[in-house]
């Protein structure tokens, strides 16, 4: 996954845009079992390869899912709908075709796809800290 900005610009009209990105299903949660194999088996460097290696899944309960089973998708704001205002069951113009737009790059910087915020009420997508 590319780190640094996200630069995906911003659909035709403004109104979908990348604004950050968010873990899948949820965040990994560390727990004393990792940090216990990374201090007796990786000199205490609690690093993925150490998580991966001790064979313990994510800590939130009920999870069984190792630390590469959990993804990254990237946020997008929305300022209007996401469904089609002439026909619910077609998707936001706008937004599929911002969505085909940077699908590719989603797709080689290894995001798991899109999740959405609505960000009607404020009128403006968020700005990330560093932002210009």
């Amino acid at each position: 996954m590319a780190g640094g900005k996200l630069d995906y610009g911003q659909s035709e009209h403004g109104n979908f845009k990348v604004v950050d990105t968010i873990e899948v299903p949820h965040p990994f949660i560390i727990t004393s079992r990792h940090v216990a194999y990374a201090a007796d088996r990786n000199s205490g460097m609690l690093t993925k390869s150490a998580i991966k290696h001790s064979g313990v899944p994510c800590g939130m309960r009920g999870c069984l899912l190792s630390i590469d089973e959990h993804e990254t998708a990237l946020l997008v704001s929305c300022l209007a709908p996401l469904k089609d205002t002439d026909d619910e069951k077609k998707a936001n113009p706008e937004l599929h075709k911002y969505l085909l737009d940077v699908k590719e790059q989603c797709e080689a910087e290894k995001y798991a796809g899109f999740t959405f915020v609505d960000s009607t009420e404020k009128g403006v997508h968020p700005k990330k800290e560093g932002d210009d």
